[in-house]
């Protein structure tokens, strides 16, 4: 496997090559934008309040053993 990083716009070229809809490969795009803001960085306790538990850190459930 290999990491390939390519510009907003090359990426949503592919997707469009591939028959994505310009419309569904925007949402995605915003997001990634939201995360490069950093607007995914702050935590509040409302999660675990809902679930009355823990929340489980999503680096545990994609790669198990790696938050450890």
């Amino acid at each position: 496997m290999r990491r390939v990083v390519a510009d907003d716009e090359e990426w949503v070229a592919g997707l469009i090559e591939q028959g994505l809809l310009a419309d569904r490969v925007m949402l995605p795009l915003g997001m990634f934008h939201a995360s490069r803001r950093g607007e995914f960085a702050a935590t509040s306790p409302t999660l675990e309040n809902l679930l009355g538990r823990p929340a489980t850190p999503l680096a545990e459930v994609v790669l198990p053993g790696a938050a450890s």
